[in-house]
C-alpha cells in the first residue's frame, strides 16, 4: 500500500462559475485550468435575453489585454486559484430589475459560437427551486 500525503489545506476545489449577491462573478480555479484560461488577465462580458423562453444569459470571453477598455480585470481570490470580477456596472445595465438572490449561485458554463462575437462561454441564469 502506498500512502499519499494530503497537502492542499484550505484550498477550495471549484469546477464552476458562481454569481454573488454582491454583483461579483467568480471563476473556479479548477474550471479555469481545465479550459486553459488560468493565465488570462481580463474577461469581457456579454448579455442575452431570450424573448421566447424568458431566459437570461451571461457570456464571457477571456482575454490577455484590455486594449479596448471594455474588459473587467480578473482578481485572484486570496488563498485559492480562482479569480473574480466585480461587475456592478454590468448588473446595473442588464439585471437591475432582478433580485439576483432568487437565482442559483453555481453554473457550469457552455462554450458556444456566437454569430456576432465568435467563441464565448455562457451561463443561463436559473431560478432557485423553492
Amino acid at each position: 500500500m502506498a500512502f499519499q500525503e494530503f497537502t492542499e489545506i484550505n484550498k477550495k476545489r471549484s469546477h464552476f462559475v458562481s454569481i454573488s449577491s454582491h454583483q461579483a462573478i467568480n471563476f473556479g480555479g479548477d474550471w479555469l485550468e481545465q479550459n486553459n484560461l488560468a493565465d488570462k488577465k481580463f474577461v469581457k462580458l456579454f448579455f442575452n435575453f431570450e424573448q421566447e423562453t424568458g431566459k437570461y444569459q451571461i457570456g464571457f470571453r477571456f482575454v490577455d489585454e484590455n486594449s479596448e477598455g471594455t474588459a473587467f480585470k480578473l482578481i485572484i481570490n486570496k488563498g485559492t486559484e480562482s479569480k473574480a470580477i466585480v461587475a456592478r456596472s454590468f448588473f446595473l445595465k442588464y439585471l437591475n430589475d432582478l433580485n439576483i438572490d432568487e437565482f442559483e449561485k453555481r453554473y457550469k458554463p457552455q462554450k458556444i459560437e456566437d454569430q456576432n462575437f465568435g467563441s464565448l462561454w455562457i451561463i443561463t441564469l436559473k431560478k432557485k427551486q423553492v
